[in-house]
């Protein structure tokens, strides 16, 4: 109780900067926790998919992150119809959306979700709509 006696009364502009310290740490915290939850949105974890008890990746992705399965980019004028992230294993582009069906969920790390600017800044340009980044055991 001394110290905060002495704290509030002895030295107004120490007063200040606490508080102000103290406020900077509250916002900076509250900043990170919302980041850390909409970053994980974009994530899917190995123990998250084996509690799904899904077969293969496609249904494991369908049940816990469906938004996935969609594209947020434009579409392109040689490929109109591609509306669908680019599935990229171990680094790997594959030829067709449905590999995703392939994986057995058992066997997969992490699948992320990247954006077209993430892909392209990972992958290179090509990536318009996206990319389900898959890591494998």
């Amino acid at each position: 109780m001394t110290f905060c006696r002495r704290l509030t009364l002895g030295d107004p502009l120490r007063f200040q900067t606490v508080l102000i310290g103290t406020l900077l740490v509250a916002c900076t915290s509250a900043a990170a926790t919302r980041e850390s939850r909409q970053g994980d949105q974009n994530v899917l974890a190995a123990a998250e998919i084996e509690r799904s008890n899904a077969g293969t990746l496609h249904e494991a992705i369908q049940l816990l992150r469906p938004h996935f399965l969609f594209s947020r980019g434009r579409s392109s004028l040689r490929t109109p119809n591609s509306q669908r992230p680019t599935v990229v294993v171990n680094s790997v582009p594959q030829a067709s959306f449905e590999s995703l069906r392939a994986i057995y969920a058992r066997d997969v790390e992490y699948v992320r979700l990247l954006s077209a600017a993430e892909a392209t800044t990972r992958f290179g340009t090509g990536y318009i709509t996206g990319v389900i980044e898959v890591v494998l055991k």
